[in-house]
This record gives structure tokens, C-alpha cells and sequence, in this order.
């Protein structure tokens, strides 16, 4: 008798009766979940949670579920595997499905997945309410056929199969059965490149997917990871596959997120503090987000618990290009240093309509080591006479001169920022060539670790590395961060790529 055989038998034999239940079975699911597997409620269930296991709860014995994926985009830490793991466990503990393929990136880690869902099936709480589901399938003359790193198969017949991708891409198949069960769990990884992604796009669309049964239940469950991961391409709608399906998220551990920098010795090392938010889950608190994004750094926080990748493929700036020499506020001022020079940049709008761009205002300074730092972000949507107020204080606050983009109004910028103080020095810019010239000097800058951020300005830093050139957006803060920038750092030549309006700067 084939291997496959012996599944559909003992499948057959276990489903007589598709309304067959159990006391346990008639539970709502909050209740199945605390008898089942009590450590996951050891904290409340978020929203998204709650989201999924209604879901979960909707599916029914043979008949395509409403819509018929779940994606969760949820923060790292959130209990994505668990979840799906446990869901596994329950659709075959309460006979909603048979036979489930649990997808990862890599053979391992889905062998890793399928070995805990052998765990929550061995467990005593399991085994107290589903005894059949602990037993081992065995073959006709008592050769255990389940339980291996790859694969297990109870006693009832339920089915669950690890595949990597990996392994997927050498030739491995599972067409000859059709899982009602497929989870897609850990697909995406920070270094895929262009070529991993579309073979494993490949791969889920034109193998994998396609292989399910006409009641297929899938489950897709991952962070964002990057902008171009297969998560993303399903969270922003670019991919056109898993199309009938509930999106939950992308959620962020924090709403609302603000930190700091805090200089911890003498050095310049830094330990980042979250001053503000709400944490989404109770089972990561923002005590946790702060240990987390200390553990592993704010950039990788940000993307993996913040489900927050608008770093940009193409984009001059990364976040490790910023994070990597950042220090804490007022260090260019310590160790005996201080400023020998300071700007305000300015890029200036001409409205504060909702629908208006910003005025950019950011403050730099250049130390006495040499390197350049920027101190404050003062922009917003406000009308001309208030960003001129702020542009004037940002002046006299850090003691700068302005450098002020003059494309819109021209002299009227300057008119604007001298009606509230006659004699601040400002100097006018007309940009006539692209974006990407201006920036790209001031860009390298950053790479070879001449700038630093004296504390965190978040606005400005999701502009630098969201921005790629040829968009058609204008990034103000970034436009102004390069005014100033250039204006410390003349061997750019940014300045060379700007006409001079007015060389005078008058105090």
C-alpha cells in the first residue's frame, strides 16, 4: 500500500462525520484558546489578534472560506507564528481541514514550525480534549509514519508538511495531494534581492498556490521586513496575487511613536529612550519596544516592529547611513568642541493650504572637528508670516545665517524673513538644476560619516530615505537640509550647482 494511500484511509476514517464535534469544539474561540494552549492568553488579545481568530473561527468543513486568505502584517513580536501555528492545530483538531503545507523562506525554519505544531499537538491540554491528535499515524504492520523533522501525521490522519522555498526551488512537490491548508510564514528576508524575490513570487503562484484544494485556507503572516519584499507588495496592492483576502495592518508596535537619543559616556554612544506612544499589544509594552529597539537599533526596530520601510530601493539615503554616526543632542557642543559655523535652510512654501507643501526649515552646524551636524527641524505647513517668525527664532536661537531657496517669490522670501528682522543675514538660492545633482554630494557626505544628527528628526530622516530621485514629490525638509548642508560645506559644490540670487548677507 503507497504512503498516500494510508493518508486518504486513515483521512476517511477519521471523517465519517463532518458535524461531528466535541464539548470543546462548541466553545467560542477565546475559551477554546485558554483550555487549549492557556500560555496564549497570558496577555490580553489585541485587535489584530481578535481579527484572525474570528477569522479562524468562520472556517467551515469543505467550503471556501470568506474571504479566502488572512494577511497579517503585524510588528515582530506580535506572535504571528503562534498564531498560525496554533491555528493549524485547531483546524485539524476540530476537523475544519485535513491537510495543511506550512511555506517559510528556508527548509529549517519550516521544519522549525511544523516541530511546534508537534509540540501544541503532544501537549497535556491538547491531549486532554483531542487524545487522538498525540497519537502518531502507524501503518498496517506498526511502522510509525508520522512525527519527522519534515513532516507530521496523527493518529486521525491530519497531515502537516514543511516546505522551504529553498528546497521548493530544487524540485520538491507537493501536487500529488492538495492541501485545504496552506500558511506563508517568514517568506521575506532583509537581504533578498531582486532575483530571490521573483523566484519565490514565482515559486507561491505558478507551484505552490496553485496546488491547494477548491476550499483552500491560506494564511499569510510576516512583517514588512523592506520596501520591496513580497509583504509589502501584498500590503500596498502591487501584487496581483492573494487578492480575496483580509488584510490585518501593517500594525505598528507603537502608535505614535517618538523617541530620543541620550548620551550615555563621553564618546558620543548613545542609548535611544521612547518619550512617547501607545504600544498595540499588552505583550510588548513600551518598555519592551524600548529594550528591543536598544537590542538591536532603532533602524531595525523601526522596520521590524514599525512595519515601517519607507527606506526606498534607489534612495540616496538609508537609515544606516543616518544611524550610523548619530549622537546624541548637544554633543557637537561638548569634549571641548563647539560651532564654528551655523545655517538655517530654507525651503519656502507659499501657502498653508492642507493640500500645500511645507516650508522646510532645518538648522546645521559645522564643529570645530570638522564634521557637520544637524541640530533642529522646524518645519511645517504654516503661512508665510509664521515660517518666517520661525525661520528668524531657529536664527538667533542657534546664532545662524539663512540660506533661503528663492524658485518661489524670489525676493519676496527675503522681504518676508527681514520684515521680522531687518537684519538677519540672509543669502537667496535659485535651484536650476535637479534634486538629484543638489543631493547627491551631500548624500556622499553621509557615507563617509562627515554628518551627524544630533538627536532623532524623524519627519526629515522618512524624507531622506523614502525620496528617490525622479519622483515628482518635493521633499522640503530634504531640500533644506541640502541648503544648509551646502552651505557649510562649500568643496560639495552644491552651491556650484545653485545661481546666486544675492551675495550679499547683511547682519
Amino acid at each position: 500500500m503507497s504512503e498516500l494511500t494510508e493518508i486518504a484511509e486513515a483521512a476517511l476514517a477519521f471523517w465519517p462525520d463532518p458535524d461531528h464535534n466535541t464539548p470543546i469544539d462548541q466553545a467560542e474561540w477565546r475559551e477554546w484558546v485558554a483550555q487549549v494552549a492557556p500560555e496564549a492568553t497570558r496577555y490580553p488579545f489585541a485587535e489584530h489578534h481578535v481579527e484572525f481568530w474570528d477569522w479562524i473561527w468562520s472556517i467551515s468543513v469543505g467550503v471556501p472560506p470568506d474571504p479566502a486568505a488572512f494577511a497579517a502584517f503585524w510588528p515582530r513580536g506580535h506572535a504571528k507564528s503562534t498564531s498560525a501555528e496554533l491555528a493549524v492545530a485547531s483546524l485539524g483538531a476540530r476537523r475544519k481541514r485535513r491537510y495543511c503545507v506550512y511555506v517559510c523562506r528556508t527548509q529549517d525554519k519550516a521544519d522549525e514550525h511544523v516541530g511546534n505544531i508537534g509540540s501544541v499537538l503532544e501537549s497535556p491540554e491538547m491531549r486532554l480534549h483531542y487524545p487522538e491528535m498525540g497519537e502518531r499515524l502507524v501503518g498496517l504492520f506498526g511502522q510509525i509514519k508520522g512525527w519527522r523533522r519534515n513532516r507530521l501525521r496523527t493518529g486521525t490522519g491530519f497531515t502537516v508538511d514543511a516546505l522551504g522555498l529553498d528546497s521548493a526551488a530544487r524540485g520538491t512537490k507537493i501536487d500529488d495531494q492538495r492541501p485545504d491548508m496552506i500558511i506563508l510564514d517568514d517568506i521575506d528576508h532583509s537581504e533578498d534581492g531582486d532575483r530571490v524575490l521573483r523566484r519565490n513570487e514565482r515559486l507561491l503562484t505558478r507551484a505552490i498556490l496553485p496546488a491547494g484544494s477548491d476550499d483552500l485556507v491560506v494564511v499569510f503572516a510576516q512583517n514588512l521586513i523592506h520596501a520591496g519584499s513580497l509583504a509589502n507588495r501584498l500590503a500596498t496592492n502591487e501584487a496581483g496575487w492573494l487578492t480575496d483576502r483580509h488584510v490585518s495592518g501593517p500594525h505598528p508596535a507603537v502608535e505614535g511613536l517618538q523617541y530620543e537619543s541620550m548620551g550615555l559616556e563621553d564618546d558620543g554612544r548613545i542609548k535611544w529612550l521612547i518619550t512617547g506612544g501607545r504600544a498595540t499589544w499588552a505583550g510588548m509594552d513600551l518598555e519592551d519596544c524600548e529594550r528591543k529597539m536598544n537590542l538591536f537599533g532603532a533602524e531595525a526596530f523601526i522596520a521590524e516592529s514599525q512595519n515601517d520601510v519607507t527606506t526606498r530601493q534607489g534612495a540616496l539615503w538609508t537609515r544606516d547611513s543616518i544611524d550610523s554616526h548619530r549622537v546624541a543632542p548637544g554633543y557637537e557642543r561638548g569634549h571641548g568642541m563647539g560651532l564654528v559655523q551655523t545655517v538655517v535652510g530654507v525651503d519656502p512654501s507659499v501657502s498653508d493650504s492642507p493640500h500645500a507643501d511645507e516650508c522646510g526649515i532645518i538648522v546645521v552646524g559645522k564643529g570645530a572637528d570638522g564634521r557637520g551636524y544637524v541640530l533642529a527641524d522646524r518645519s511645517g505647513r504654516m503661512p508665510p508670516s509664521e515660517w518666517a517668525r520661525r525661520v528668524v527664532a531657529a536664527a538667533r536661537e542657534f546664532g545662524a545665517i539663512v540660506v533661503a531657496e528663492a524658485n518661489q517669490g524670489h525676493l519676496l522670501v527675503k522681504e518676508t524673513i527681514q520684515k521680522v528682522d531687518p537684519h538677519l543675514g540672509v543669502q537667496l538660492v535659485h535651484a536650476v538644476k535637479n534634486k538629484e545633482l543638489r543631493a547627491q554630494p551631500i548624500a556622499m557626505l553621509y557615507d563617509e560619516k562627515f554628518v551627524s544628527h544630533s538627536g532623532v528628526f524623524q519627519k526629515l530622516e522618512i524624507q531622506m530615505t523614502s525620496w528617490v530621485p525622479g519622483d515628482g514629490e518635493s521633499p522640503d525638509r530634504l531640500d533644506a537640509l541640502v541648503y544648509a548642508l551646502g552651505g557649510i560645506f562649500p568643496a560639495t559644490g552644491v552651491m556650484n550647482e545653485i545661481k546666486m540670487v544675492d551675495h550679499r548677507v547683511r547682519r
